[in-house]
């Protein structure tokens, strides 16, 4: 019996060492899952920036950082805060999306549709924490994969921008061109009297300067919220050179007085022959 019983002993040793070498291989992370070819699904929501205005169009991108093909559609919600009661509040879009199906390959980025708080929440606009939440699913596995991504609105936040429009988009050489600058945002904001114009070379596929002979008054103007201001040029007057028929635009900049951030303001039109 002595015997028998040495004998399991000795044969028992190598076993156990074999499942102690497995357990250490697998928990050591040696077995992993690429291994085998599972795939990883993920991604990002990336913002701009982390505090908005009510009045600011916001926009995200969604980013495959996965290593498998993501599948969604363009809805999206927002949640609010409630910090009294602990608890996020859906809020009501007034936004229309398309029917389609996004295929997102793993490193590829997808912008989605813009949303402005105060043009495009049904609900009260308030201060605080909000969240965009966005459903994907992995197209390998049909794995529903949650996205959240949290910004805020700040009431008191200064919203600057402007626009820069024309009565209409075409014009002979001998008509008198009137654009207008309206401050469409909630700060003030300042510029001078100068602008550019620019005209396509469908040549070169480049935008050149165009070389103008107009005396204006060296000032600066302060433009408020809601207000407008115009201002006229005549091509066959103020070009120096020949004017061409074709593709042209006009520059313009313009600075918010409360954080000094300079807005590009441009609009384009077309001069034909007479």
């Amino acid at each position: 019996m002595n015997i028998i019983t040495k004998k399991i002993k000795n044969k028992s040793i190598p076993l156990i060492s074999i499942g102690l070498i497995a357990l250490l291989l697998f928990s050591s992370g040696c077995l992993d899952n690429n291994i085998i070819g599972e795939t990883e699904c993920d991604a990002m929501i990336h913002l701009p920036k982390e505090s908005f205005s009510k009045y600011e169009d916001i926009q995200f991108e969604i980013e495959n950082t996965g290593d498998t093909v993501l599948e969604f559609g363009r809805a999206f919600s927002i949640e609010y805060y409630d910090e009294i009661n602990d608890t996020w509040t859906r809020i009501h879009l007034d936004l229309v999306w398309t029917e389609d199906l996004i295929i997102l390959s793993p490193g590829e980025t997808f912008d989605q549709q813009t949303f402005n708080p105060a043009s495009n929440f049904m609900d009260e606009v308030k201060e605080g924490e909000y969240r965009i939440k966005k459903n994907l699913i992995c197209a390998d596995t049909g794995e529903i994969l949650e996205l959240t991504r949290n910004f805020y609105i700040d009431m008191d936040k200064p919203y600057p921008n402007a626009s820069l429009s024309l009565e209409k988009e075409e014009f002979n050489k001998d008509n008198n061109i009137e654009y207008t600058v309206e401050n469409t945002g909630t700060t003030p904001i300042t510029f001078g009297r100068m602008f550019e114009i620019e005209f396509y070379d469908q040549n070169e596929n480049a935008w050149e300067l165009v070389e103008m002979q107009m005396a204006v008054t060296l000032e600066m103007l302060i433009l408020n919220p809601g207000e407008e201001f115009k201002q006229s040029f005549n091509p066959s007057e103020h070009f120096t050179e020949d004017v061409k028929e074709g593709l042209y635009k006009i520059n313009k900049s313009v600075t918010c007085t409360e954080t000094e951030e300079p807005l590009h303001l441009e609009k384009e039109f077309n001069i034909l022959e007479n």
